[in-house]
């Protein structure tokens, strides 16, 4: 089986602007699960645990852009080997070679997805009250392209205090420290727009990520 090409970085693409994107939706995979399980049958959102889980996890969320990378590709997964060689920030214009099956990655079916609008979460703030001091957190949600060498369309969605500081560069103690804090609603605004459903969706022009 060889390596979808369309999903590897090559020497002409640059780094995407989430203004450009607007439009356009993110795309998680859920391992060992079924649209159906992974939403609340009361509220029909995605379960929170869904979104993220640890909580933790919420500071730095791995997503894909919808377009180029398709559904199908979720179902990649690298192995150990290919953690070590591919799941790695891809530099501008670095030569990036097809990763081998079996030794690089595998396919793995039982997975299910949920997308989201990036106009629907990029710059969202929301806010935590600290009920023993009345203090007041704000965070807001930060799109970012961060391309993998395995994955051009990786994206994750971070979030940013008011100081500027974000959530996922913080030392070990606090990220858990606010994931009590600002978790669950980070979690569940994601959990707001989230969908199940495949949304029509465009492929990306080639002008947003080519630099000629």
């Amino acid at each position: 089986m060889q390596y979808p090409s369309e999903i590897l970085p090559q020497h002409t693409y640059q780094l995407i602007s989430p203004e450009k994107i607007v439009d356009f939706f993110l795309i998680r995979h859920v391992d060992n699960q079924t649209h159906d399980t992974i939403i609340d049958q009361t509220t029909k959102l995605v379960k929170p645990e869904f979104i993220a889980n640890p909580t933790a996890h919420a500071r730095d969320l791995s997503t894909s852009l919808l377009g180029v990378f398709t559904v199908n590709h979720t179902k990649i997964q690298l192995t150990d080997k290919g953690k070590d060689e591919y799941a790695v920030a891809w530099l501008s214009n670095e030569a990036v070679n097809p990763l081998l099956f079996k030794i690089h990655f595998d396919i793995y079916e039982n997975r299910t997805y949920w997308f989201i609008k990036v106009s629907n979460i990029n710059n969202q703030t929301v806010q935590y009250t600290n009920p023993e001091n009345c203090e007041t957190l704000h965070i807001t949600c930060q799109i970012e392209h961060t391309p993998m060498k395995w994955n051009f369309w990786h994206f994750s969605i971070r979030w940013q205090f008011k100081d500027g500081r974000y959530w996922h560069t913080m030392s070990k103690k606090d990220i858990e420290k606010y994931s009590r804090k600002i978790g669950h609603e980070t979690k569940s605004i994601i959990s707001k727009f989230a969908q199940v459903l495949e949304p029509d969706f465009k492929i990306i022009p080639t002008d947003i990520y080519t630099n000629g």
